[in-house]
């Protein structure tokens, strides 16, 4: 049963970059963003090796560009945030 779902969901990502390209890409985000069940796990990893193939680079383009994007990128904004809301706890008197 979930291998059928699987299999619909990645040709569904395929077909969806294939037409509309990043776009497609785009599109699919915000749908699972928007809390219809699409899963970002089957979106961005497609999209991650459909870049590669796209700009020809190799497999280790992929884990290189990976490792740095969930590493990096989304620390920029919460690593602030969260230092914030720790010295504003901190400040609170009981």
């Amino acid at each position: 049963m979930f291998n059928g779902l699987i299999e619909h969901a990645i040709s569904f990502t395929q077909s969806a970059y294939e037409h509309a390209g990043w776009w497609g890409v785009f599109g699919l985000m915000a749908i699972e963003s928007a809390c219809i069940p699409f899963p970002s796990e089957v979106i961005m990893p497609l999209a991650g090796w459909f870049l590669v193939e796209d700009r020809g680079h190799g497999t280790e383009y992929l884990f290189i560009a990976g490792f740095f994007g969930a590493s990096s990128i989304e620390r920029l904004a919460v690593e602030p945030a969260i230092e914030g809301q720790a010295r504003a706890f901190t400040e609170l008197s009981l």
